[in-house]
Order: structure tokens, then sequence, then C-alpha cells
């Protein structure tokens, strides 16, 4: 019966050392597991988002060719067309023709007189080109004009052509111009030049009635027009 006894009490014994040593030997365990694992940092909620700065590239320059600017036959070939097809309306020809008068550069001109001076060129272009020039109203239109009429070979029944004919009736017109001169003592001193050098009676008439007119004796301007036109057909 003590035997006994003592058999039961040293099993006990021997139980709870065992469940004593599992349970140390787990919770040794799960100190060595949170040991091992990595600490985690959370950031605070209140903490804003840093956003990405991407530098923006550089903008890469388009190598563009310069526009060029119309050469000024472009301009003036464009102009005649579009004052032809104003005709209907004179005021809006007039208008256009002293805002292009009026924007002629020194290069513009000396373009215009060798239009002017060119006689392969359309009859209209050249007779655009002696208005240009009378309505541009400088020393250096003045002076192109003038050589104009210098210029110009004596209409005769020798020589008749229909080209001839108008280098005559040109030659009419940049006398005109030259009397609308704002300055009229530079007017008269280049029509008395040309007075000098003209031996074309038709010329000459006009001169001389551009003279008259320009010093205020115009009575008898209608007489000799009509004297001139009909020496000019005959």
């Amino acid at each position: 019966m003590k035997m006994r006894f003592w058999f039961f009490a040293v099993v006990l014994i021997a139980a709870i050392m065992i469940v004593e040593f599992d349970i140390s030997r787990r919770t040794q365990a799960r100190v060595a597991a949170q040991r091992r694992a990595p600490a985690t940092t959370q950031l605070p909620q209140s903490l804003p988002a840093v956003a990405a700065v991407v530098s923006p590239e550089p903008p890469v320059a388009v190598a563009s060719e310069a526009v060029k600017p119309a050469s000024f036959e472009t301009r003036f070939n464009s102009e005649a067309q579009a004052m032809a097809q104003l005709q209907t309306d004179p005021n809006l020809v007039e208008k256009r023709l002293e805002d292009l008068a009026l924007s002629l550069t020194t290069e513009d001109i000396e373009s215009l007189k060798k239009i002017m001076n060119n006689a392969d060129r359309n009859g209209d272009d050249r007779a655009l080109a002696i208005e240009l020039l009378s309505r541009k109203k400088t020393p250096q239109s003045l002076a192109a004009l003038e050589g104009f009429v210098q210029s110009h070979q004596t209409t005769t029944k020798e020589n008749w052509s229909r080209p001839q004919e108008f280098n005559s009736v040109g030659a009419a017109q940049a006398i005109e111009g030259i009397a609308a001169y704002p300055e009229k003592d530079k007017a008269l001193t280049a029509l008395d030049s040309l007075a000098k050098t003209v031996d074309e009676s038709f010329l000459l008439d006009r001169i001389a009635r551009s003279k008259q007119s320009l010093i205020g004796n115009t009575d008898a301007t209608e007489e000799q027009d009509n004297g001139a036109l009909k020496q000019f057909v005959q």
C-alpha cells in the first residue's frame, strides 16, 4: 500500500516537471520568434504623400527656315491683277494706288524704273509703273520719270508701231506726273530741261501745257490739246 503511494507520487512529480518544461520551452520559442521578426514602421496618417518631382525636358528647338518676304515683282503683279478686278469701283482703285505708292521703298522705285523702261513688258504693267512713280512724289521718283522721257525715241511715220505709240503715250503720262510734283519750282525746272531735249511735237506740246498749268495760265489748254492730238494722228 505504501509502495503504491510513492509510485503515484513519483509519476505525478514527473508529469508536473514535463508540463513545466514544455511551457518554458514554448515561452522561450515565442520570445525568440518575436525578437527575430523585422520591425515595421507605420507612417503617421497625417503625413502628406510626397509627389515625385519630374524635371521637364527642355523644349526641342525646331529649326524653321525664315519666311522670306515676297519680291517686289511678285507684289507688283499681284496688285496689278487686283486693281484690274476693281475697275467697277474707281474710288477703291484710287485708294489702292495711293497706298501702294506710299509704301514704295528705294529698291521698289528702282524696280519700277526697270519695268517702265522695259519695252518687252506688258503695256499695262509699264503704265502702272509710271503711275506709281508719279504718285510717289519723291526726288528719286521725279528723276526716274524725267529720265524715262529723255530716253524716249521720237515717234515718226517711219518708225511708228504699237509699242512705239505706247512709248509716246507713256512719256506723256510721265510728263503729267512730273507736273504733279508738289514742289512747283522743281517741276518747272524738270519740264524746262525736257523741253530742250525732246523733239517730238506731241510731247513738246504736253510739256508746254503742263508748264502753263503750273503757272496758272490754262485758258488755251483744251485748244492746245486738240491741236496736239491732230498732229499726233497725222
